[in-house]
């Protein structure tokens, strides 16, 4: 077999059907970054959950397409590390945590209310 990324890549973009050059970039980064084993790993799972009827969206609403299965396989069960180097535009700027915004205390929702009626 060979594990050229461009190749590997190349092979699983045709066996997901997907053209667009988002999708195939994606799928170049994903070769790349968690090597062509473990991306040709991830085919065989989706082109399975293909064959036994597909991956449904979230609210239920449609299937996911193939490219769209393999993406979510992907995404799940890699590292945080690995899928900022993927998706990096889904990463936080470096340096920056998520502000947790702490609820109001009862007192003050308490003032609120007594305030707005």
């Amino acid at each position: 077999m060979n594990d050229d990324p461009v190749t590997v890549a190349a092979r699983v973009a045709r066996e997901l059907d997907e053209t667009d050059p988002a999708a195939t970039g994606q799928i170049n980064r994903i070769v790349k970054c968690l090597g062509a084993e473990v991306a040709l790993a991830f085919l065989r799972e989706t082109l399975e959950a293909e064959a036994e009827g597909g991956m449904m969206l979230r609210d239920g609403s449609r299937r996911r397409t193939p490219g769209g299965v393999f993406f979510y396989l992907v995404k799940g069960r890699i590292s945080r590390r690995d899928r900022a180097a993927i998706w990096p535009h889904l990463a936080q700027p470096a340096g920056k945590k998520k502000q947790k915004v702490e609820p109001p205390a009862w007192e003050e929702i308490l003032a609120l209310a007594a305030e707005a009626m």
